[in-house]
């Protein structure tokens, strides 16, 4: 069943040409996943900032600064 799967390669790859075929900037797609993944990961570890700064593999306080610039609220 897992061979019936597609690779996150291939979903990601299958995801940029339709972001391409849009015309969606480098900018704004790579700001949107930051945000996304960032939230993704906060809310997983019910926003605990610590834990979740450790599954990103940043600092702590890289995490606090990313979540004002990119404006993520708890629940995201």
């Amino acid at each position: 069943m897992d061979a019936l799967k597609p690779s996150i390669n291939d979903r990601m790859n299958d995801l940029i040409q339709e972001m391409i075929e849009l015309n969606i900037r480098y900018v704004d797609a790579s700001k949107e996943f930051e945000k996304l993944f960032i939230s993704a990961i906060l809310n997983k570890n019910g926003f605990n900032r610590s834990e979740a700064a450790q599954k990103l593999g940043i600092h702590r306080n890289t995490l606090t600064y990313k979540i004002k610039e990119l404006k993520i609220k708890s629940g995201h």
